[in-house]
């Protein structure tokens, strides 16, 4: 009952904010010379943020989100971002900005993410960046992506039968993503992609980044998978220290981040309204 209940919701606000998405992204230039993925190995040092999360002696059974951004996440989130910048710009365009970040960790043998994100499908957005900076990871564990030319955004009641069962199938033009550790990998989420999660029964262990036009996210975020701390907290909480790493990256959106108490800031699209 509640996957009947869930699959109907969803396909309630994917109508809804299709249209949204298409008028957004069509203003874009969609000539980028940046093809809206790209792999890199050994790229960014993660040992630091690796002994980090090791030191927590964290014990899950089958996911885990860590939304508390650290000095070491922040450092480590903007060596990527440094990276991938011109990419970044060169796709989303100049109201590209950073939505969230967070550290994302699963256990491969569960049977509940062998048929979510193990299987294919698109994140529902439009055009937006994922970056993912492998802390734990081996080469079992992939994230396959179809890069595809379409610049439209396109929902289909098929997206959300993946709630019910698995589409784990090769499919032609693929293109496999392999991490170790310090390994990153940026792509298009409106590409159809998924996670390699059934190979073994090891740990994946990422840190992500998400990029998003500014305006589309704060029009969608509720309705889609976007804004800052997701759909679980709508906020993510930093420190003073945190904020001035973050603000390095040059995309970071000033107009959604607010000054709280004990010197910590929010960075939260609820902040446009206050």
């Amino acid at each position: 009952m509640r996957k009947t209940l869930k699959f109907f919701k969803n396909y309630y606000y994917k109508k809804r904010i299709e249209k949204i998405i298409n008028n957004v992204d069509k203003k874009i230039d969609f000539d980028s010379k940046f093809k809206g993925y790209k792999f890199k190995k050994n790229a960014i040092d993660v040992s630091a943020l690796k002994e980090e999360i090791n030191n927590r002696n964290l014990n899950f059974k089958k996911s885990i989100h860590l939304r508390e951004i650290t000095k070491n996440i922040a450092k480590t989130s903007l060596q990527a971002t440094n990276l991938f910048y011109d990419e970044i710009i060169d796709y989303l365009g100049e109201n590209a900005r950073l939505d969230d970040i967070y550290v994302y960790g699963i256990k491969l043998s569960t049977s509940e993410h062998r048929s979510a994100s193990g299987s294919w499908h698109h994140d529902g957005c439009g055009r937006r960046l994922k970056l993912y900076i492998a802390i734990d990871a081996n080469l079992n564990s992939p994230t396959i992506i179809l890069p595809n030319n379409s610049s439209e955004y396109a929902y289909s009641i098929k997206d959300d039968l993946r709630i019910f069962s698995k589409d784990i199938k090769n499919r032609e033009n693929q293109i496999s993503f392999a991490y170790e550790p310090g390994d990153a990998a940026i792509f298009d989420t409106n590409f159809l992609h998924r996670g390699v999660y059934e190979r073994d029964d090891s740990t994946r262990l990422m840190l992500v980044i998400e990029f998003i036009d500014r305006i589309k996210s704060n029009m969608i975020s509720g309705y889609a998978p976007c804004g800052p701390g997701g759909s679980s907290s709508n906020s993510i909480s930093i420190s003073d220290e945190v904020k001035d790493i973050l603000l390095k990256t040059k995309l970071i959106d000033d107009s959604i981040l607010r000054e709280e108490k004990n010197m910590n800031y929010s960075y939260s699209i609820n902040n446009l309204y206050k």
